[in-house]
């Protein structure tokens, strides 16, 4: 949302409205990639999530799979997203990018399987049931599992995210992933 801005004419009531700063330096054409991008009424509400885990290879068989979404929208699955608003799981599918040659390099992407809806939050989890290879629950990225953990930290920053994610563990475990199951969560 920070990128839009209000559009009357639109059929989303907003308008891409990108500005040269919000652009990679090394973007070719700058202006001609802002014009065809501020022609938009909003950006894709399908997006994929993108985290790194730990070192350790996952195994991809404990990711929710494109051929089995129904598994995907229960408390056991490795990945969830879940509505904010209506504590409803959205149906997702998980893989690695296999484009990184070592395990750290190979981003996990989660990706809806139907639109988001329009204002309003949702939760991303990752759980002990996503293994690794050799069979154990992937391991926290460290600054996360300080914050799931409640251990403090030096960093005022990650600090500052406490609060937030003291409210996202509440609901989580309100809607049956307690805490000590989650590997990474984040809130769009």
């Amino acid at each position: 949302m920070f990128y839009l801005a209000p559009d009357g004419a639109t059929p989303t009531g907003y308008r891409v409205a990108l500005t040269p700063e919000a652009l990679p330096e090394d973007v070719a054409n700058a202006e001609e990639f802002l014009e065809r991008f501020n022609r938009a009424d909003g950006f894709s509400v399908a997006t994929p999530w993108l985290a790194l885990l730990p070192a350790a290879a996952i195994d991809r068989a404990s990711l929710p799979s494109v051929l089995d979404l129904a598994s995907s929208v229960t408390p056991e699955s490795g990945v969830q997203v879940i509505d904010r608003d209506t504590g409803e799981r959205v149906p997702v599918w998980a893989e690695l990018d296999l484009h990184g040659e070592a395990p750290d390099e190979q981003t996990l992407i989660v990706r809806p399987m139907r639109g988001l809806p329009f204002g309003r939050r949702v939760a991303v989890v990752v759980t002990d049931a996503v293994l690794t290879e050799g069979g154990e629950p992937a391991e926290a990225p460290a600054p996360f599992a300080a914050l799931r953990d409640g251990r403090p930290t030096d960093s005022a920053a990650l600090e500052a995210m406490r609060p937030g994610y003291e409210a996202l563990f509440e609901f989580l475990a309100e809607h049956e992933v307690p805490r000590e199951r989650v590997i990474l969560a984040w809130r769009r």
